[in-house]
């Protein structure tokens, strides 16, 4: 609406009420026109236009206590301002006074839904999630828009478990599935064929700041470090099945149980205190990388028994395929048999060889069998 259709009674009217602090684009709405009008019809008068804000005490008492609760429950200031009638500065004014503390802006202006906190004082589930992403995910910063992503890939063996995670997150972002890479010759001849990947990600800062904190960084390949978690089982659980292997090694006589944990020189060797910590039989030492910058610790024997069982007993979550596999391990029977005796009737000798003790073996040995006493000439 033009300057010239404002009456006289509207222009004092506009000008009062600027003047009591109402702004120019509540005035507007209420004349049906915008605010550039009444701009001009403040300088007509030789009154400065002011950006006036609604002040927060206009709201009642019973509304703020709503405005609180529906920022709370994760809609943003902008649209409890639009729905009240006031602008975004006074919901922030009131969410002030209530002790609720503003979401940042990837939170505000976030369209799937996302829990962030779960890493602030992560549960069990949250542990391990950590060490697992300390193995196989991918922190990443994009420096043009101040922006952090997490990210995880795995094969499509494995989508199950990507799938867990996004629950562990309540993500509504969705999993895609990305083209497998071309068959290679490898150097053993033979023919490498990938499956599918699929890929997993969100966007946020709170989440990557916190991820930090306990090490894991942006190309932690090389540096990888755990903080604060050193002595967690839930934690090495996850890198384990990240980036390790439990499995069985083919002994001849017997299989024996093997776990191993492959990362930088400085993972590896904080996991081999916490596995000695756990079963101090452990005998083994990591193996520095001799090229690139991958080291690795393998651990076999009956010695691992204690430290397998640390990581799986009470597991929150775990990888299906290396769960299967830990709980077989622990199912088996380790304990020590009783010793063996000498089979003679009457001999509680220890076992030697052969299923009869030292003195029945070396009978057995000189005459055939190990009943056969020597002969002890008498006098002449």
């Amino acid at each position: 609406m033009p300057v010239s259709r404002f009456t006289d009674s509207q222009k004092i009217d506009i000008v009062a009420s600027h003047q009591q602090k109402e702004s120019m684009r509540s005035i507007g709405r209420r004349l049906g026109t915008s605010h550039k009008p009444i701009i001009a019809v403040l300088r007509e008068h030789g009154v400065p236009p002011v950006a006036w804000r609604v002040s927060g005490v206009k709201v009642p008492s019973g509304q703020r206590k709503v405005i609180a609760e529906r920022y709370t429950d994760g809609e943003s200031a902008n649209s409890i301002a639009k729905d009240v009638g006031c602008c975004p500065l006074t919901v922030a004014k009131i969410l002030a006074e209530n002790g609720i503390a503003a979401r940042d802006i990837s939170a505000a202006t976030r369209r799937l839904q996302l829990d962030e906190s779960v890493f602030d004082n992560p549960s069990a589930e949250g542990r391990y999630w950590i060490g697992y992403l300390m193995a196989d995910g991918c922190v990443h910063k994009d420096k043009r828009h101040d922006s952090w992503s997490i990210s995880l890939v795995q094969t499509a063996t494995d989508s199950a478990h990507v799938e867990r995670f996004r629950e562990f997150l309540g993500s509504g972002a969705t999993i895609s599935t990305r083209p497998a890479s071309q068959p290679r010759m490898m150097p053993g001849g033979y023919v490498s064929v990938s499956k599918p990947p699929v890929h997993f990600s969100v966007v946020s800062k709170r989440l990557a700041e916190a991820l930090i904190r306990y090490g894991v960084t942006p190309r932690k390949s090389k540096t990888a470090k755990v903080i604060g978690l050193e002595s967690c089982p839930h934690f090495w659980r996850g890198a384990i099945e990240g980036d390790g292997i439990v499995t069985w090694h083919k002994n001849p006589s017997r299989p024996l149980p093997l776990i191993g944990l492959y990362g930088s020189l400085s993972l590896v060797r904080q996991f081999e205190t916490f596995a000695k910590s756990v079963a101090p039989g452990i005998k083994a030492v990591p193996a520095p990388a001799s090229r690139g910058s991958i080291s690795g610790l393998r651990m076999v024997g009956k010695p691992i028994i204690p430290l397998i069982r640390a990581l799986y007993d009470n597991a929150a979550v775990s990888l299906d395929r290396k769960w299967t596999v830990a709980r077989l391990i622990l199912a088996q029977d380790w304990s020590d048999p009783a010793p063996k005796t000498c089979e003679v009737s009457g001999c509680d000798r220890p076992h030697a060889a052969c299923g009869v003790c030292k003195m029945h073996h070396r009978r057995l040995k000189k005459h055939g069998s190990p009943y056969i006493r020597m002969r002890v000439r008498g006098p002449c």
